[in-house]
């Protein structure tokens, strides 16, 4: 991969990240003047931000492997839905979902390490397309017998859904397509508070640590 194109890539994914980051601030504006606006407003301004996130991490994972020539197919490259890609994506590439991770520093201040962690809360891949449906049937009225007049929104459902966003993108890195390289990025850089893009060097997998040689090996 030439670097030309991965500074494109990146540039690409820093934009999706940046997309998911502020739909993610309008849902805090949401839940902040919930009591000001009706609540079915307040359901459907937080379920579309949440249908539209489900999009953009398909996007994403689809940008980090876009020039692959397996999905540079019309039929692949031509769909937004989020199940489509990361259902064809899995069986191109075991590592092509975002890994949660946490980072070390050194005295410096400087990032010395980068440490996955599957222990805690965060949107696993089989569940963006449960988050997607479950989104666009928050968007609709139902039927004359499911439709319900003024009834109360409890926001505790979406805003566990928000927790598992966070939890995978907050840091994080995903594999290019060549499984020599990675993009890490963070969500908030703490210097910046923007989003932050990085590459990383992989190496020869046989040296990967054994977390991720496991990894490398699920379907």
């Amino acid at each position: 991969m030439a670097q030309t194109s991965i500074t494109e890539l990146r540039g690409r994914y820093w934009t999706l990240m940046t997309e998911i980051r502020q739909r993610l601030e309008v849902i805090r504006g949401v839940y902040q003047e919930s009591k000001r606006l009706p609540g079915f407003a307040s359901r459907e301004l937080v379920y579309l931000q949440l249908r539209m996130i489900c999009e953009l991490i398909g996007l994403a994972c689809l940008t980090a492997h876009g020039d692959m020539s397996t999905v540079q197919t019309k039929k692949i490259r031509d769909t937004h839905e989020p199940g489509k890609i990361l259902k064809y994506l899995d069986e191109l590439h075991p590592l092509f979902y975002p890994i949660p991770v946490d980072q070390e520093l050194d005295a410096d201040g400087d990032l010395a390490a980068i440490i996955p962690n599957f222990s805690g809360l965060y949107l696993r891949k089989q569940e963006v397309s449960k988050l997607y449906g479950l989104s666009g049937d928050m968007l609709h009225q139902g039927s004359i017998v499911k439709f319900e007049p003024n009834k109360e929104w409890d926001y505790k459902e979406s805003a566990a859904w928000v927790n598992k966003i966070i939890g995978l993108l907050s840091r994080h890195f995903i594999v290019l397509s060549d499984r020599k390289r990675a993009i890490y990025a963070i969500m908030q850089a703490k210097e910046t508070g923007r989003v932050t893009i990085l590459d990383l060097t992989l190496g020869d997998p046989t040296h990967w640590p054994d977390w991720f040689q496991a990894l490398q090996g699920e379907g």
